[in-house]
C-alpha cells in the first residue's frame, strides 16, 4: 500500500443534510426524502459546512417499526454525534482503528464537510490493494499492518486462503471462535479448521457463495465466501462473517416486507407534504394596505405569470405563496417549495434539477429528481432567491424561458410545467447594479409584483393579530389567554424589526410562561419595555 493513501482517497461524498432544514421536522415529514437503498447513514452539516451530526434512516425506520419512536416526533432528536472527525489529508497509516468511532467524517482545513467513511469502504480498500498484488499472494502480507488493523477491529470473523485452501490469515474473532491459535492456523486447510469445504470449493470454482454456518455449540453466522481473481486467476478466497447474531438478522429479513410498506406509506405522502397549507383567510388584519396587497395577490391567482413578492423578513411572504396557489388553476398540483439561501451551493444544482445514477460521487444508483421535476403541474416557490448564487441564475433564467432542463449528469432535456413565484427581502434592482443578480433573470421574475408592508406600517393590525393569536392557542391549550390594555400599548408602540413572525414568537413565549392567564406589561421582554420612539411616538388611540 502506498503511503500517500489519504483519507479524501476513500471517502464517499455522500450528500448531506443541512441542519436548519430538519428543525421542527417530524420523522414522518422527512422520511419520504430518504433513498433507503443507498443511504444508511446520512451527514448532517451546519450552514458553513461544518459537521454536525449523522442521521441512520434504516434504524429508525426500524424503531418506528416497533413502537419505539413515534411518526411525529421531531428527526432532529435522532442525529446521532458519535462518529470521528479526520482531515482529508491524513494518511491512512497514522489512523488507530482501535481508538475511533465509525463513520469517519472527513473534513478540510477549515474543518468544512468532505466526505465519510464507513467500515465496508475499508474493506472495499482491502480488495483493491489485493488486486495490486503483482509478485503473489503470500506476498501482500509485507504491507498488512493497516489493513490487520481493519480486519481485527471493523469487522467480524474473517479468514483468508490462498489458491490451495490453506489459511493465510485469520483474524482473533476467527479463531476465537474456532478455538485455534494464528500459529496453528497458518498453513492449514481451511476445511481442518472449519469442517466444512465451502471456501475451498470457492478457490475452485471462482464463484462465491454465501451460506449460514453453525458452530458446534449451536451459533449461527450468515458468511460470505469471495474468490479474488488477478487476471481471471483465482489467487486467494476470503470468508467473512457478516452476521454475528442470525437471529437478530432473521427478525429483520422478517419484518422486510412490513418495512417495504411502511416506506411506501411514507413516500406516498408526499402528495399531502407538497400541498400549500394557507389560504388568504390564513393573513390576518384589517388595515387598507394589507387589503390593497391581498386583493393583488387574489388577482395575481388567476393567471399563471410569475410572481415575485418583496418584503422583509417575517411579513409573510410564504402565506402569500401558499394562498397564491390555493386559490390558482394550479390549486390541484403539488406545492413545492425551495429555500435558496438554505441549501449549500454545490448541491443546489442537484436540488433543483435532479441527477442521473452515477452522475458524482455518492449520487447513489437510482436517479433523483430534482424540485422543478416535482412541481409539474403545479407551483414551485423558490424563497430568498436574492440569494441564489450568481452561477446557477443561468439555469434558473433557461428553465423558467424555455420550461426544460437536464438533470446532473443527464443527456436529454426534461420537459415541465410549473408555475413561479418567488421571494426575497433584498432590493433586486440593487442586487443587480452591483453585478451579483442577473438583470435578465429579474426582468423574467419581476412580471407581477406584490410588496408586503412591514408590520410598522400597519400598526392597526397589531391588535387584531394578537387577539387572534390568543384566540387560537386557547383553543388548543383548552385555557383561555388575554392581555391587558398597558402590555397591549406597548405591543402597539414596538417598532417590530422581525414583523409578524417576531410578533408571534414572543406571543409564544409569554402564553408559556405567564403567572396567570392574562399578558401583563410586566411579562412583556425588556427590549418592548424600554422600547420608545422620541421622534414618532404612536398609541393606540393616535
Amino acid at each position: 500500500m502506498k503511503k500517500i493513501l489519504t483519507v479524501r482517497h476513500i471517502a464517499t461524498k455522500r450528500p448531506p443534510i443541512i441542519i436548519d432544514s430538519l428543525k421542527n421536522k417530524t420523522v414522518k415529514e422527512v422520511f419520504y426524502k430518504i433513498d433507503f437503498d443507498t443511504h444508511n447513514i446520512i451527514p448532517v452539516i451546519n450552514k458553513d459546512y461544518t459537521v454536525f451530526g449523522l442521521i441512520e434512516p434504516f434504524n429508525i425506520l426500524k424503531e418506528t417499526y416497533s413502537g419505539k419512536i413515534a411518526e411525529n416526533k421531531e428527526i432532529c432528536n435522532f442525529i446521532i454525534k458519535k462518529y470521528s472527525l479526520f482531515e482529508q489529508n491524513t494518511h491512512l497509516f497514522d489512523i488507530n482503528l482501535e481508538n475511533i468511532n465509525f463513520p469517519i467524517m472527513s473534513i478540510d482545513s477549515s474543518k468544512k464537510y468532505c466526505g465519510i467513511i464507513q467500515k465496508e469502504d475499508l474493506l472495499d480498500l482491502y480488495f483493491n490493494e489485493l488486486r495490486r498484488v503483482k509478485k503473489g499472494f503470500k506476498n501482500f502480507k509485507k504491507n498488512m499492518h493497516f489493513l490487520e488493523m481493519v480486519f481485527e477491529n471493523v469487522l467480524e470473523q474473517i479468514v483468508i486462503v490462498d489458491d490451495k485452501a490453506l489459511i493465510s490469515y485469520a483474524n482473533k474473532k476467527f479463531l476465537n471462535l474456532f478455538n485455534v491459535t494464528f500459529d496453528e492456523a497458518i498453513g492449514m486447510n481451511i476445511l481442518d479448521v472449519t469442517k466444512k469445504g465451502i471456501l475451498q470449493k470457492v478457490v475452485k470454482t471462482g464463484k462465491r457463495e454465501t451460506i449460514v454456518f453453525s458452530t458446534d455449540d449451536g451459533q449461527e453466522f450468515l458468511v460470505n465466501n469471495i474468490p479474488v481473481k488477478e487476471n481471471n486467476y483465482v489467487i486467494a478466497g476470503v470468508g467473512m462473517g457478516i452476521f454475528k447474531n442470525l437471529n437478530d438478522l432473521k427478525q429483520i429479513l422478517n419484518k422486510l416486507d412490513i418495512l417495504e410498506g411502511k416506506v411506501n406509506f411514507y413516500k406516498n405522502e408526499l402528495k399531502n407534504i407538497w400541498q400549500a397549507k394557507y389560504t388568504f383567510d390564513d393573513i390576518v388584519g384589517e388595515s387598507e394596505r394589507l387589503k390593497f396587497t391581498k386583493e393583488t395577490a387574489l388577482k395575481a391567482a388567476k393567471n399563471d405569470l410569475p410572481v415575485l413578492l418583496i418584503g422583509e423578513s417575517g411579513t409573510g411572504k410564504e402565506l402569500f405563496a401558499h394562498a397564491i396557489h390555493r386559490t390558482s388553476p394550479r390549486m390541484k398540483g403539488d406545492f413545492i417549495r425551495v429555500n435558496c439561501s438554505a441549501i449549500p451551493r454545490d448541491l443546489l444544482e442537484s436540488e433543483l434539477f435532479g441527477y442521473e445514477p452515477g452522475a458524482f460521487t455518492g449520487a447513489g444508483r437510482k436517479a433523483k429528481p430534482g424540485k422543478f421535476e416535482m412541481a409539474d403541474g403545479g407551483t414551485i416557490f423558490l424563497d430568498e432567491i436574492g440569494d441564489m448564487p450568481f452561477e446557477m441564475q443561468t439555469k434558473l433564467l433557461r428553465v423558467l424561458q424555455e420550461k426544460e432542463f437536464e438533470r446532473v449528469g443527464g443527456l436529454s432535456p426534461i420537459k415541465v410545467n410549473f408555475r413561479a413565484i418567488t421571494a426575497t427581502n433584498h432590493k433586486l434592482e440593487e442586487l443587480v447594479k452591483e453585478g451579483i443578480f442577473r438583470e435578465d433573470l429579474f426582468f423574467r421574475l419581476n412580471v407581477l409584483r406584490i410588496e408586503i408592508v412591514p408590520l410598522r406600517e400597519r400598526r392597526e393590525d397589531i391588535p387584531i393579530l394578537i387577539k387572534e393569536y390568543l384566540k387560537r392557542n386557547s383553543l388548543q391549550k383548552d385555557r383561555e389567554f388575554n392581555i391587558s390594555d398597558d402590555a397591549l400599548e406597548l405591543l402597539y408602540r414596538y417598532n417590530w424589526p422581525g414583523n409578524v413572525r417576531e410578533l408571534f414568537n414572543i406571543l409564544s413565549y409569554l402564553i408559556n410562561f405567564i403567572n396567570d392567564n392574562t399578558v401583563h406589561m410586566s411579562d412583556l421582554p425588556d427590549n418592548i419595555i424600554n422600547f420608545n420612539n422620541k421622534e414618532d411616538e404612536v398609541g393606540l388611540d393616535s
